[in-house]
């Protein structure tokens, strides 16, 4: 895996890498020393320079687990190990990207089983907001509307988001593959 990464990335030479989760195998059951120990081997094989390449993760369910086993001590330390987001109770389950004039809506899906759940109240209220600033930045709503704090759902790393420079957003999430 290594070597096909490393060959690839060399090939392409990518400004961004959006890896669309299961980093991990299965990171949702490791205790913390071989949480640990997967972080360093995934780091090791997906390295890339970052003074010229971009590596985001959407997170999988091998990484943080389904949603009936997504626990906010997993989702935490997975979003402290790779997603920027030393928050306890884990990076915002969507978020809003902007990149060279692009835009990108990322999004835990493991989060969206509207069941109500915390980590699905967040998302929900994230998702909101996600289409709040969309609005904003289309022209949709009135200036004052768009006046409101969008940090928290603005991914680390994001270029500035200014009013006008809307573009159609690119929609980033992990999908399980049920057999």
């Amino acid at each position: 895996l290594k070597r096909a990464f490393q060959a690839a990335r060399m090939l392409y030479h990518p400004e961004v890498v959006i890896h669309l989760g299961d980093l991990l195998d299965q990171g949702f059951y490791e205790s913390g020393i071989d949480f640990n120990e997967d972080v360093k081997i995934v780091r090791e094989i997906f390295a890339v320079d970052p003074g010229t390449t971009v590596f985001k993760v959407i997170p999988g369910n091998h990484d943080v687990g389904f949603h009936h086993r997504l626990h906010p001590y997993t989702y935490g330390r997975f979003s402290k190990a790779f997603l920027n987001n030393n928050s306890p109770q884990g990076a915002t389950p969507v978020t809003l990207w902007a990149h060279k004039g692009l835009l990108f809506v990322f999004v835990n899906s493991m989060t969206l089983h509207g069941d109500g759940c915390g980590l699905c109240q967040r998302a929900d209220e994230a998702l909101m907001n996600v289409m709040k600033r969309l609005q904003c930045l289309r022209g949709e709503r009135a200036l004052e509307t768009c006046q409101g704090d969008f940090e928290s759902i603005t991914e680390p790393g994001s270029d500035v988001i200014q009013p006008g420079t809307y573009s159609h957003p690119i929609l980033m999430q992990h999908f399980p593959m049920y057999r």
